[in-house]
């Protein structure tokens, strides 16, 4: 698959914006209401042919925008307990959304980009934190790597047995998940290349050769490539379902 040009084009914007040159440090700005305003998170996408609905939670009574790679900004109202539903034409390539909390002429960013890739795989590109997977299932759901380190993270039905994981030539190891439902293994990028096995189901990720600003497929997966905040190159490998 080859990155569409709106995924390219905004997620490259980010890496440039988070590799800017260096300029005085800002003098800190007063504490305000909106600091203390939790910002929106997605929790699932759901993409059939010529729609695409997120939901999440925010606010309760925000204002939920996402802007897509055009520029255009989708919005929606979370309801008194914070829960919120957007739908959009996603078109017919990949998809990259950055919401955002808008207060008047305030806007309140959160720390995700929201990748949906055209066969509807979705993922919440998170700095400092496993990605999320947003589309429905369970097993491996993305690997994450800054060269050095891997973070191999996936799902599991509530009440389910903890999954049986196995990262290159290690061990197989018995993972918890959370009270979502999601667990998370670290591991070396070096031994994740090498494989990675979740319940007796092989993954070969590819985690070298990411290129920040694109998507494309490789191996049995779609590696993506992003920058953290940071400036750091974050490789996020997303198996096919």
């Amino acid at each position: 698959m080859s990155p569409s040009k709106p995924l390219l084009a905004v997620l490259a914007a980010f890496a440039l914006a988070a590799c800017g040159s260096e300029s005085a440090p800002a003098p800190a700005a007063a504490p305000t209401a909106q600091a203390w305003r939790a910002a929106p998170r997605v929790e699932t996408a759901v993409r059939t042919t010529g729609m695409l609905e997120l939901t999440g939670v925010a606010e309760p009574g925000a204002r939920v925008v996402m802007r897509d790679a055009g520029g255009t900004a989708h919005a929606a109202t979370a309801d008194a307990q914070g829960a919120f539903s957007l739908r959009l034409d996603p078109g017919a390539g990949d998809v990259l959304l950055r919401p955002q909390d808008q207060e008047g002429q305030d806007a309140l960013p959160g720390p995700d980009q929201i990748v949906v890739l055209a066969d509807g795989r979705a993922l919440a590109l998170s700095p400092g934190a496993p990605s999320r997977r947003l589309d429905p299932g369970a097993g491996l759901a993305a690997i994450d790597s800054d060269g050095r380190m891997a973070l191999v993270s996936g799902r599991r039905a509530r009440g389910a047995a903890d999954a049986r994981v196995r990262i290159g030539a290690g061990d197989e190891m018995a993972v918890a998940a959370d009270a979502r439902g999601v667990w998370t293994l670290r591991g070396d990028a070096a031994s994740v290349a090498q494989g990675v096995w979740v319940d007796g189901v092989e993954h070969r990720p590819v985690l070298s050769g990411a290129v920040p600003g694109t998507a494309r497929a490789t191996g049995s997966g779609t590696l993506i490539g992003w920058m953290a905040p940071d400036g750091a190159l974050i490789a996020t490998w997303a198996p096919a379902r």
